[in-house]
């Protein structure tokens, strides 16, 4: 129902006039959300269930051998904040390329994004051990990747929920990934790995 707000409402607050209450995902979200004071929010965490999950990762999606450690993410939902060119320094400077460990980045959208994606390319190019899989593939081979991997990890700069995260906990995974936002919502250092940080304005 359209509400008629007092003249000292600016304009950026116009779109809360449409709702009595705004219901978010996190409570990261909800305190952005209710930093503008317009109406009152509140969050009911997301429930997570991971659907379908194929039996195996065919070869041909590159998959290695070996402990891997994962990260799935959209070039679209802004390179720098999902951060993969920082989880690739911190893999390299943990392991040599001949340790037995692999890293898989899963990504979507690039083609969008040719100088993000040239970026991470060019990050990777001497590392073998890194794989790169670009292609869309449907949600059972996607869990199948996630339920696949030894590790997921996330060095991201804010999330808003954290899906992959969750999908990755609710698989049985090993997770480590930035102790911010969204995710800390269920991430604790009793159930996964939460990674110190310091705000960057990005």
């Amino acid at each position: 129902y359209w509400r008629d707000w007092s003249s000292d409402v600016c304009s950026s607050d116009l779109a809360f006039a449409w709702v009595d209450r705004v219901v978010c995902g996190s409570s990261f979200v909800a305190d952005a959300i209710a930093a503008r004071g317009v109406v009152p929010v509140t969050w009911f965490p997301l429930p997570v269930e991971v659907g379908t999950v194929s039996q195996h990762v065919p070869t041909v999606v590159g998959w290695p051998h070996g402990f891997v450690f994962y990260f799935a993410f959209d070039y679209a939902s802004v390179f720098a904040r999902k951060n993969p060119l920082g989880l690739v320094t911190a893999y390299t400077n943990a392991f040599d390329r001949d340790e037995g460990v692999a890293l898989v980045i899963k990504s979507v959208n690039g083609d969008r994004f040719p100088h993000e994606r040239a970026a991470l390319a060019a990050a990777v190019a001497d590392r073998s051990d890194i794989t790169l899989i670009e292609e869309f593939v449907d949600d059972g081979m996607r869990n199948a990747m996630t339920a696949s991997c030894d590790c997921y990890v996330s060095l991201h700069r804010a999330e808003g929920f954290g899906l992959t995260i969750a999908e990755a906990m609710y698989l049985g995974k090993p997770v480590i990934a930035t102790g911010y936002s969204g995710n800390m919502d269920f991430m604790n250092e009793h159930n996964s790995v939460p990674v110190p940080f310091s705000l960057v304005p990005v």
